[in-house]
């Protein structure tokens, strides 16, 4: 049974068993912060006029999100195996979609109230507005997490019982087959116009995206049946685990290098923003956390990412509402400018999301509650 993992009393020196749904991965969160300030930084740079490859920079952000996603649903699988789908997609709805809605009808407010201002029209208003997308731009992510976490928990149930080899052969052979499906067919067989025309923009976002969920959960899966075999047998490791992790992380570094680099070039033949580069940095960025949890100095920034799902969700208020301020100062357009500017809007939405948390009428805009 894959319900339990070790951790060591630290009173009597003897190894316990904690239920795996309550483990607590610092280092996880601390990566989420990374993931949080990649996020604002694509959006900062992307209103500031910096280059594509620049924020390019910060898109592994939502892919590393969406890997958290599922990595936590399969570990709520194993941790509770008889737990139904229906109460699974219950808690999807008010953890995700609850926010999903709210936040919906707040951009959906702000951006009608300035629609107004200037004159116009309904049309214009809500042209890119959808049930895949929202009313603002980085809302897309609350219902695919819904999708992500629901589906990874359904097929946890089946790859479970799959031996460590065929999920591994598994993992390898749909990977590619997925992104061929979904990244070279699908994507571009999408009638855009006609994704417009009826309101679904954000689709073809989703088929960016469905990729990497179809993949990583059979991988995740094989994480964790490895981790416990391991354990099991007290295997001993040729080095220490965070000697792996910062490979991953010299690994993650590398990706972004060629992301900036090339992520113009690449553009042509991806048909978008080359997603699948994203994604490879998002599963390093998470392979490095998963193998650092025993660093004491990434331990201490996770108390600094405990609100970054609702700084996620927030930050666009702030950009939206600061940007004409931004635009009238001394460095705007700069590097170190749009770094600033992303550093000031985490840490402005961040002082918020508390203060949100604990009043009766908002605080079901806070992800999770």
């Amino acid at each position: 049974m894959f319900v339990l993992s070790p951790q060591m009393n630290v009173d009597t020196g003897e190894a316990r068993h904690v239920p795996l749904g309550r483990i607590r991965h610092e280092a996880l969160d601390s990566a989420r912060l990374l993931a949080t300030l990649g996020v604002i930084w694509t959006h900062v740079t992307e209103v500031q006029g910096q280059s594509y490859g620049a924020a390019a920079l910060g898109r592994f952000g939502t892919s590393y999100y969406i890997l958290l996603a599922i990595f936590f649903s399969v570990r709520s699988r194993i941790a509770r195996p008889l737990e139904s789908m229906s109460t699974v997609i219950k808690v999807r709805l008010r953890r995700l979609m609850l926010p999903y809605v709210l936040w919906s009808l707040l951009y959906g407010g702000l951006y009608i109230r300035y629609g107004l201002s200037i004159g116009a029209s309904w049309h214009d208003m809500m042209i890119w507005w959808g049930p895949f997308a929202g009313t603002a731009r980085h809302l897309w992510f609350l219902p695919f997490a819904a999708f992500a976490g629901t589906y990874a928990s359904f097929a946890t149930r089946f790859l479970l019982k799959m031996s460590i080899p065929a999920l591994a052969t598994l993992f390898g052979v749909s990977t590619l087959f997925w992104y061929w499906l979904f990244d070279g067919v699908f994507f571009f067989a999408l009638d855009r116009p006609w994704e417009l025309s009826w309101h679904l923009h954000r689709l073809d976002r989703w088929i960016e995206e469905v990729p990497l969920v179809l993949s990583a959960t059979p991988a995740i899966v094989l994480f964790h049946k490895a981790r416990e075999v391991r354990e099991r047998n007290q295997e001993t490791e040729f080095m220490p685990r965070s000697f792996y992790g910062l490979f991953a992380f010299v690994g993650f570094c590398l990706v972004e290098w060629f992301y900036f680099e090339k992520a113009e070039v690449l553009r042509p033949f991806t048909g978008g923003e080359s997603r699948m580069v994203a994604h490879t940095a998002g599963a390093l960025l998470l392979m490095a956390a998963l193998l650092s949890t025993k660093v004491s100095w990434i331990k201490r920034a996770a108390p600094l990412a405990r609100h970054t799902y609702f700084v996620f969700l927030a930050h666009v208020v702030a950009l939206d509402a600061l940007s004409p301020t931004f635009h009238r100062m001394s460095g705007f357009g700069t590097v170190w400018f749009s770094a600033l500017c992303t550093l000031g809007i985490y840490v402005l939405c961040a002082a918020v999301g508390p203060i949100v948390k604990k009043m009766p009428g908002l605080r079901y805009m806070y992800p999770g509650v």
